[in-house]
């Protein structure tokens, strides 16, 4: 009887030992595949990083923007939003092959369109202390890799070049050229259109700097993410790509249409496209 006890016991005890000693078993090929899918992971981005990189990762657009200087001090400098400002766009989307990973990068033609007046926010007090003779039109983009050819601006039917020369527009190195606003001053309107070919990754974003802006994207990528501060108006998401449009107004922004620092930009709101 005692014997019967200790074999069961016995072979208790043995079951147990096998059934750990499959179990620490079972853990090293478990290891062994986490630590692969972790190597995949870490490669696929360092891939995309390195795509990113020399392709251009998202692009953001500020401007066009309107710089006048102050005639005897900086504090004096504003920065005018468009009155009306419209944004087109079209995203075509590619794979680029990086070793066995695909990467979604995107080139996209953009057109921007609207005009200037000077706002009624600047008094006639404010207004003497311009200095209208060294106007300037700002704009940019937030990584100069995501421009794939020269962008051409004409302003006032005018045909002109806009480059680099340190001038900044939310903390970013911004195009500029000098313009002629002299009929601003005499309550007139300067209308301007500037076309962009930009090309990046991951996201495109637009900051709606008119007082009125009329946005419109379209896209062959057929899973569109709307992830920026503003739905849109419409959309059509069709099985060959998607349009969408938006509508905001300066009331809708965080930022008001004279500014006394470009940095006023930094963190504005923006329509964006995932």
């Amino acid at each position: 009887m005692e014997s019967n006890t200790q074999k069961r016991s016995s072979n208790l005890l043995l079951k147990l030992v096998i059934i750990v000693t499959i179990s620490i078993l079972l853990l090293v090929p478990q290891a062994i595949i986490q630590s692969m899918i972790s190597e995949r992971a870490s490669t696929n981005c360092e891939a995309i990083d390195e795509v990113y990189q020399k392709w251009g990762s998202g692009c953001a657009i500020y401007g066009p923007v309107l710089f006048i200087p102050g005639k005897s001090s900086a504090k004096q400098n504003v920065y005018i939003m468009p009155e009306e400002f419209k944004a087109q766009a079209r995203i075509n989307t590619q794979l680029l092959n990086r070793g066995i990973y695909d990467i979604s990068v995107y080139d996209a033609p953009v057109s921007l369109d609207g005009e200037f007046v000077l706002p009624q926010e600047l008094d006639e007090s404010q207004r003497s202390q311009l200095d209208f003779s060294r106007a300037q039109l700002l704009f940019t983009i937030n990584d100069f890799k995501g421009f794939a050819d020269y962008p051409v601006l004409t302003f006032q039917g005018q045909t002109l070049a806009l480059n680099a020369s340190g001038k900044q527009l939310a903390d970013y190195n911004a195009l500029s050229c000098p313009v002629d606003i002299s009929n601003l001053a005499n309550s007139g309107s300067a209308s301007f259109h500037l076309e962009a070919m930009l090309r990046g990754s991951c996201d495109i974003n637009i900051v709606p700097v008119g007082r009125n802006s009329h946005i419109q994207i379209a896209s062959n990528c057929v899973t569109p993410s709307f992830s920026g501060d503003y739905l849109p108006a419409e959309r059509n998401v069709t099985d060959s790509g998607f349009t969408a449009s938006w509508k905001v107004l300066a009331l809708n922004r965080d930022f008001p249409q004279v500014l006394h620092s470009h940095t006023e930009l930094r963190s504005a709101n923006w329509v964006s496209v995932d």
